[in-house]
């Protein structure tokens, strides 16, 4: 695969992660989708699955207020990867 439809591929992955945040109102489903974005996300750059969920467990633990914890989380992933 070139490495500009491994972009496209991988941006279309991170607007899912936005999308499903924006969208899905159950917290718990939240969760489960982006938790599954980031595993398909994961399968295109060959990184570990574990590396991917500890920086969203990471970034959900440094965000401030426990309501948009997982949405600031998504947020700050859908930005750090382009």
């Amino acid at each position: 695969m070139k490495g500009a439809e491994m972009k496209n591929k991988y941006k279309e992955r991170a607007n899912r992660i936005h999308f499903y945040f924006d969208k899905v109102h159950n917290r718990s489903s939240r969760v489960l989708h982006v938790m599954n974005s980031l595993y398909s996300i994961s399968v295109i750059f060959h990184k570990s699955y574990r590396s991917f969920v500890s920086l969203f467990i990471f970034l959900c633990s440094k965000s401030h207020t426990r309501h948009h914890r997982y949405f600031i989380a998504a947020n700050q992933m859908h930005h750090l990867y382009l």
